[in-house]
This record gives structure tokens, C-alpha cells and sequence, in this order.
């Protein structure tokens, strides 16, 4: 005895020797769960005073053991102890359940579900609840179990705002999505810290068969927005996905015409690349206006012309309602660009365009043959000027100084 308290025998107090002897059973035990030894643990349970919620300094339970070994008649036997407490949870603020869902043991999650009083909806440090977990593992047999478990929220999010569905749409795991989808109440719609979304993952990561699985979710958004303004149909675009595309844009009531947090389209961005397969497809999507402009006045054609995509302007060129004509912040329209850039063949592309107007002026008063004259280009101030319409001003040859 003096080994443990070698200054003063009366520190040996009846309350302390009474802590002392219940972590002696409860340190006995765990072994006994350990070893799954079902006799030692009824031995122990008949001992006097005997709490079986007792935790180590770590936060470890008998139960949490068992769980972590998948010892499922020694989950059976601590089932019967009075007072047991299935939602204890570790250091890590995980749970017997999440435990046992980490380490894949089915029957011991079974048998867990069947605790009164459980509470499957904690979670752990990191926000992570039992079917997150699930995901998290992949284990779709665990998803199945956590389905059956009464008022289990899947739409719960971990710290980072991620939800079930979030993380498997990002793995593109399809058999999680679709056991996910049969949840009570699933909503696919939620939004992460960043805005994103399950289907914004989904494209992200260039899961395609998640996208098809995530468009049967019942009023599915395909047109969220995350918080640099863009949508699923953006991120397609940007990785230059054009099976995400095609898969986004039979989603109902897709809009192509939402802007950016630097108030760029979809199809301004694609008309910048100039990806001719992908601007052919968005072309195809419902009411897309190819007229609208940036904070800058700047339209699809415009991005088009300074880049030199003469496929693309072909293709913008056939849209409804489209406008060769406007003019951005500064005046300056896509055959100013041309005339300013010095590129000949969208200069004739664009004039062959019915309703162009040769002669608008920027907000200097200058036209495009004016810039022309004024870059001293006499190949482009020569197809300008042969051009029916537009306007000639008289003197020095029409050569101009800036």
C-alpha cells in the first residue's frame, strides 16, 4: 500500500479507496470486453457500486471498446447494465456508433441502433456524424443501417458545412447517392461554407454518373451559386467537361444566363477559350441571351473578337436576337476590337454580318476605320473602305493621329 501513497497513511481515506476500486473494475472490464469475455463481464457487473459509464482521461467507454472491436456479444451483455450510456463520446467526440461505423463492423452498428435512447445524430469534433462516417468509409452497407435508426438527420453538416451527400457525390460514389436519396427528408440543395453544392462537387470532381444520379433528386437547383458566383454549369465550363454539360443542361429550368461575382456568363467565358464543342452545346440551352454584358459592358462576341475566335463568332453570329452592334462602357464595339487589335479576318467576318454598323463611335468619337487610320494599317484601313456604308471622313487620306 505504501507503493501508492508513500507520504501519509491517512490520505488512504474509504471515498478514495472507494474511486480506486471502481477503476480497478472498470479497467478489468475493459479487458473482459476486449477479450470478449462475456463471463468475467457478468462477474463484474454483480460487484456493488459498479458504474459502467465511467470513462478514461481519453474519454473511452467499455461500450466504445466493444464497438471499436466489433465484439458484438459483449454489446449485447453491456446492453442489459443499468444506466448504460450509448452516446458517450471519446476525446475525439466520436461515439460508439461513429466507431463502429469507422471500423466497418455491421452487426455492431445492428446492435447499437438498438439502445434506447441512442442519438445518431452527434457528432464528432469535426462535425461528422455515424452516416457521414459511412460515406466518408464508402461502406453502403452501413448507410443502409444508419437508414433504418429512428430520426436520423442526413442533411446534417460537418464544420465545413459538407453534408452525406456532399461527400459522396464528390467520390462519385453512385450506390452511396442512391441509399442516401432514400433517406426521410434528404435535401440536395445545401450549400457548404463555400456555396458549393452536392451537384457542384460532383462536376467538380468530373463525376458524370453522379450528376445523372443527383438530377433525379427531387427539386434538384441546378442554377445555386457558390460564393464566387458560380454554378455546376460553371465549374463544367471551366474544366472544359463537356459530358457535365451535356448531363447539367437536361436539369429543368437551367439558366445559362446568370453571372459570375465579376459578372461574366457562361458563355462569355467559353467565347474567351474559344471551345467550339462546348460553345456549339450551350448555344443549344433554353433562352440564352449571347447579348448580355459584363460590369464592363463587355459581350461574348467582344471577348470572342479579342481573342481571335473566328469559329466561335460563327457560331454566337446564328443566335437569336443577337446584337453585333453594342457597344460596351467605353463605346467600343466587337468591330472597334478588330480594327484595334489589327485582325483582318474578323474585321471581313464581322462586316459580312447583316445589320452591322460600320461608323459607331467610342466614347473619343472614334470609329474603327478611325483606329485603323490611326495604327497606320493600310491593309485593314483598305477593307474598311471598300466596305458599302461607312463613312469616309475627308482630308489626309483618312490616316488619323490619336
Amino acid at each position: 500500500m505504501s507503493y501508492f501513497f508513500p507520504n501519509s497513511k491517512n490520505l488512504i481515506t474509504s471515498a478514495y479507496i472507494s474511486v480506486l476500486f471502481l477503476y480497478a473494475i472498470f479497467f478489468n472490464l475493459s479487458y473482459a470486453v476486449i477479450d470478449n469475455d462475456l463471463e468475467e463481464i457478468r462477474e463484474l457487473a454483480r460487484l456493488p457500486n459498479f458504474n459502467v459509464k465511467l470513462q478514461t482521461n481519453r474519454g473511452n467507454t467499455v461500450l466504445i471498446l466493444a464497438a471499436y472491436k466489433g465484439h458484438i456479444d459483449a454489446i449485447k451483455e453491456l446492453a442489459k447494465f443499468p444506466n448504460i450510456n450509448v452516446n458517450l463520446q471519446y476525446y475525439s467526440g466520436r461515439t460508439a456508433l461513429i466507431i463502429a461505423v469507422s471500423e466497418g463492423h455491421i452487426d455492431a452498428i445492428k446492435e447499437l441502433a438498438k439502445f434506447p435512447n441512442i442519438d445518431v445524430n452527434l457528432q464528432d469534433n469535426d462535425g461528422f456524424t455515424a452516416v457521414m462516417e459511412a460515406v466518408y468509409q464508402k461502406n453502403v452497407e452501413a448507410i443502409k443501417e444508419l437508414a433504418n435508426v429512428p430520426n436520423i438527420d442526413v442533411n446534417l453538416q460537418n464544420k465545413n458545412g459538407c453534408t452525406a451527400l456532399m461527400e459522396a457525390s464528390s467520390q462519385g460514389n453512385i450506390e452511396a447517392i442512391k441509399e442516401l436519396a432514400k433517406f426521410p427528408n434528404i435535401y440536395a440543395n445545401t450549400q457548404d461554407k463555400n456555396g458549393t453544392t452536392a451537384l457542384m462537387f460532383a462536376t467538380r470532381k468530373e463525376e458524370v454518373d453522379a450528376i445523372k444520379e443527383l438530377a433525379k433528386f427531387p427539386n434538384i437547383n441546378v442554377n445555386l451559386q457558390n460564393k464566387n458566383g458560380f454554378t455546376a454549369l460553371m465549374i463544367a465550363e471551366q474544366l472544359r467537361n463537356i459530358d457535365a454539360i451535356k448531363e447539367l443542361a437536361k436539369l429543368p429550368h437551367i439558366n445559362a444566363n446568370l453571372q459570375t461575382n465579376d459578372s461574366f456568363t457562361v458563355l462569355m467565358r467559353a467565347a474567351s477559350q474559344g471551345n467550339i464543342e462546348i460553345i456549339k452545346e450551350l448555344a443549344e440551352l433554353p433562352n440564352i441571351d449571347v447579348n448580355l454584358q459584363n460590369k464592363n459592358g463587355i459581350t461574348a462576341l467582344m471577348l470572342a473578337t479579342h481573342y481571335g475566335k473566328t469559329e466561335t463568332i460563327k457560331v454566337l453570329s446564328k443566335l437569336a436576337n443577337f446584337d453585333v452592334n453594342l457597344q460596351d462602357n467605353n463605346g467600343l464595339t466587337a468591330l472597334i476590337y478588330a480594327a484595334r487589335i489589327g485582325n483582318i479576318t474578323i474585321i471581313k467576318q464581322l462586316a459580312m454580318l447583316p445589320n452591322i454598323n460600320l461608323n459607331l463611335k467610342d466614347i473619343n468619337g472614334k470609329t474603327a476605320l478611325m483606329y485603323a487610320s490611326s495604327a497606320g494599317d493600310a491593309e485593314i484601313i483598305k477593307e474598311l473602305a471598300k466596305l458599302p456604308n461607312i463613312d469616309i471622313p475627308l482630308g489626309n487620306d483618312a490616316v488619323y493621329n490619336k
